[in-house]
């Protein structure tokens, strides 16, 4: 890791300054990625061995067709 200061003088827009001051820097840590596989594509916080999926039900059902009758 290379050393970073824990300060920079960078410019002030305040009504005041309006001049480079001392100002505080802090370095982050990227995110942790989320995870591409499949088993854990669906997965819950609580329950890790339980895939969430739809139910058969409401992907498999189909609409119900209209007849007219004319007379």
């Amino acid at each position: 890791m290379v050393n970073i200061p824990k300060t920079r003088r960078t410019y002030c827009k305040g009504k005041d300054c309006k001049k480079h001051t001392p100002h505080k820097v802090t370095q982050y840590k990227t995110g942790k990625a989320p995870s591409l596989h499949r088993e854990s594509a669906g997965t819950t916080e609580n329950n890790p061995g339980m895939v969430v999926r739809p139910s058969p039900s409401s992907t498999r059902r189909r609409r119900r067709r209209r007849r007219s009758y004319c007379g």
